[in-house]
């Protein structure tokens, strides 16, 4: 979660970010999205990635077999959403 508020705050230039946490039985699921400025998924290779932010949120997501999914709109903002299984 830090590395992605850090990511929103250098880049973003985002007037609203919100976070979301839930809860079920299988995972627990955080969901980070913010308004700002976005950014083109075309090129984001994890091992090429546009700085090691992304590439370290990828790796402790792995360690902790959890999902981990980015969706961005040039213009609109981006999400981040983590999915950890509880078990």
């Amino acid at each position: 979660m830090q590395e992605t508020l850090n990511n929103i705050l250098k880049h973003a230039a985002s007037r609203k970010i919100i976070i979301h946490l839930q809860y079920s039985l299988e995972k627990i699921t955080l969901t980070i999205t913010d308004n700002g400025k976005g950014f083109d998924l075309t090129p984001l290779d994890i091992d090429k990635s546009y700085g090691l932010g992304i590439k370290n949120m990828y790796n402790r997501a792995r360690l902790m077999e959890a999902r981990f999914q980015i969706s961005s709109t040039l213009g609109e903002g981006t999400s981040v959403v983590v999915a950890v299984p509880v078990s």
